[in-house]
């Protein structure tokens, strides 16, 4: 899959994800570590940059693998690279491929299931209307959401 098409896929299919940011360095580093460890993989170290992308650059010998982000880090940014040092550590492999897309969607889930973007990020679920959220991810009912979230009617 070529890589800017990759990008506009992940974007389509986890379009809340990319739209929340990590406003703390120290929380995307728990997400890191969170998931390395569910996982069963090795921590890499991570580093912030005033770049505007995201790069994993694997281990070389007797070096821990390493994961550059931005200065605004989105989930969707910090499931993705993760996926790769985990892909090349569990499958030999960290391109941009459907295997890599298979362990993105994984990480995100896991991250979905355990809320971790309920304390991390600049906003959350509850800066958003009922009707704006639904339609941001996807759903075809405000019902259906309320539901997802076991969101009340209080």
């Amino acid at each position: 899959m070529a890589r800017l098409k990759f990008y506009v896929k992940e974007q389509e299919l986890f379009p809340y994800e990319f739209k929340l940011i990590v406003n703390n360095q120290h929380h995307v580093k728990l997400i890191v570590g969170k998931l390395c460890r569910h996982y069963k993989v090795s921590i890499p170290n991570v580093i912030f940059t005033g770049r505007t992308w995201a790069m994993y650059f694997k281990a070389s010998k007797g070096k821990k693998a390493i994961i550059r982000f931005p200065k605004k880090i989105n989930m969707l940014m910090i499931c993705h690279e993760v996926a790769h040092h985990y892909n090349l550590i569990k499958k030999g492999n960290y391109n941009h491929s459907k295997k890599l897309m298979t362990t993105i969607k994984r990480f995100v889930n896991y991250c979905r299931k355990k809320d971790y973007w309920g304390f991390t990020c600049m906003h959350s679920i509850t800066d958003y209307t009922l009707e704006s959220l639904t339609e941001l991810v996807g759903w075809t009912s405000v019902t259906e959401l309320k539901k997802h979230y076991n969101i009340g009617d209080n």
